[in-house]
């Protein structure tokens, strides 16, 4: 009979970089389960700190000051948590450190003390703690590594190499535990960015604050996921849609990463409006102070992906492509929106403006056109009508939630595919009767329009075009060039076939533009209750 998981409570569980981030943060958990928590890391003060929150908790707590790069120190790491606590039942390889330079600027001396940190510590932890995690009837190996492992990105090269190695190292060791000693399981953690002070800590030669690439996540999520591996038997858990999302493009579209990567991701690790001098961060040295587990990026204090999926395989295998697709789309708007993106305020303007551009993105991402069309089964002038009469479009449209005139020229859209979208536009290329069109000023770089032309008897072929620049995240380009953006087409489709059916179903004097008495179909935004404030009030006003 195959021995269980011993609870948390009943666990002594040693943590390597504890001091601060997601170590912290797991140390807490632990202790608000009972456990027994040996804590690791350089920095003394911080480490007493998090051991008397341990014990105020809950949880039995043992700080020891480790340089988890030196073999002798992770050695006495391990022989002290014995001593203490009889045993150790989990072992959680989480410190690592980083530095912010490109590969031809990083020193060599940078190179070793990362790879030494980073990879041989958690090497090291292996080795110390495998003689007696054997011991156990159950135990488990829990190796932090990250999303850059399975993609790297420029700026952290070193960093995600070594994330890119702890990946080999656990699928070796995995295997060879299977072969040699079952009764101890390793588990792959890959974290997306998280709300820690990683960042500021990280050696910084770029010449700019460091900030994560959106979306962020809550240390929680990551210390949820840790204590979940310590009592199921869990291979590689993703925390962060985000980060599974790197793992399948990277797959699926490796060139196409490159492109993308390349160009976005040197802007979304930079504060271009904090420009600073070289800092030392914590490579050489702890940063002082009591530590911290979060540091003021708002991550996000739930991932459902993680939550729903990840920790549950089954759900994983069944999770389709669509569903992913969706949270590519998700992540890069959450990075277009990201204020250190240098998105532009909302404006409004009666002149057509230029191609807008936002100001720090000097590359522009391609841009891409979908487009839907239907013949429906009315006069122009009327399906004209209908369509320039753009505040009503919520009773028919699912796509599009909200049209807002602010005055003859401007108005404020709100669409609604794989997440909510706005943007202010302005009137551009209309020809009465014949066509209707905008362009974006402000939010998703977007142009339109709608064209409208007789055919057969008193019946009016509509078609509709939309080209945009995918959102400037870290995904887009990537999503669009496998397909998420084919989403905003299949919704105009969808759209538009309803607007035809209702068009051939409704009785005379039923669709009159002024009346705003058209018919609602089941999939409408008006129908499925997703109306905006102003919409209600302007549909109260009209109906």
């Amino acid at each position: 009979m195959a021995a269980k998981a011993k609870q948390i409570k009943d666990q002594v569980v040693v943590i390597t970089g504890a001091s601060s981030g997601i170590g912290r943060e797991t140390a807490l958990l632990l202790a608000d389960g009972g456990a027994s928590v040996v804590l690791a890391a350089r920095n003394r003060e911080a480490l007493d700190e998090v051991a008397r929150q341990v014990e105020a908790r809950g949880g039995r707590a043992l700080a020891v000051v480790t340089d988890v790069a030196q073999w002798g120190q992770v050695q006495r790491l391990a022989s002290e948590a014995v001593a203490r606590f009889g045993r150790i039942d989990t072992w959680v390889n989480n410190a690592g450190i980083s530095e912010y330079a490109t590969l031809e600027d990083i020193p060599v001396a940078d190179m070793e003390r990362i790879i030494q940190v980073n990879l041989l510590g958690t090497m090291y932890g292996v080795k110390a703690a495998l003689p007696y995690l054997k011991q156990q009837p159950l135990a488990t190996v829990i190796n932090v590594g990250s999303g850059l492992g399975m993609r790297a990105i420029p700026l952290q090269g070193t960093y995600c190499t070594t994330k890119s190695a702890i990946k080999g190292f656990t699928e070796a060791l995995r295997m060879e535990l299977a072969h040699d000693h079952p009764n101890v399981r390793a588990t792959l953690i890959l974290p997306a960015a998280i709300d820690t002070p990683f960042y500021k800590s990280a050696r910084n030669r770029m010449g700019f604050e460091p900030q994560p690439p959106p979306p962020v996540y809550a240390p929680r999520n990551v210390a949820e996921a840790i204590l979940d591996a310590a009592t199921h038997a869990r291979r590689d858990v993703y925390v962060g849609s985000a980060s599974k999302s790197l793992a399948i493009l990277e797959s699926a579209a490796p060139a196409t990463m490159d492109a993308v990567l390349s160009r976005a991701m040197y802007k979304m690790q930079q504060q271009r409006d904090q420009p600073v001098g070289e800092s030392p961060g914590n490579l050489d040295t702890y940063v002082p102070g009591a530590g911290s587990v979060q540091d003021g990026w708002h991550g996000r204090p739930v991932s459902l992906y993680t939550r729903l999926f990840a920790l549950h395989p089954r759900r994983t295998r069944l999770l389709g492509l669509l569903a992913l697709g969706a949270s590519v789309w998700a992540v890069s708007r959450r990075a277009s929106d990201s204020p250190s993106l240098g998105n532009t305020q909302s404006s409004t303007t009666n002149t057509v403006p230029e191609k807008f551009t936002p100001e720090r993105n000097p590359t522009p991402m391609p841009e891409y056109t979908h487009s839907a069309a239907i013949t429906v089964n009315a006069p122009v002038s009327q399906v004209y009508a209908l369509f320039s009469h753009f505040n009503d479009f919520p009773k028919f449209m699912s796509y599009i939630k909200e049209v807002t005139y602010k005055d003859s020229q401007t108005s404020h859209w709100v669409a609604d595919v794989a997440g909510s979208h706005e943007w202010d536009a302005v009137n551009e290329n209309w020809v009465e009767g014949k066509q209707i069109g905008w362009r974006s000023t402000s939010g998703i770089q977007n142009h339109g329009s709608v064209t409208f032309e007789t055919v057969g008897d008193s019946q009016t072929k509509v078609v509709v075009s939309l080209s945009y620049d995918p959102p400037a995240g870290v995904l887009g380009d990537a999503g669009e060039k496998l397909g998420v953006g084919k989403l905003f087409e299949q919704k105009l489709q969808h759209d538009l076939d309803h607007f035809a059916q209702m068009v051939a179903q409704a009785p005379t004097g039923a669709l009159d533009p002024e009346s705003s008495n058209y018919l609602f179909h089941d999939d409408s935004a008006a129908a499925k209750g997703k109306t905006t404030t102003t919409q209600d009030a302007t549909m109260a006003d009209n109906t």
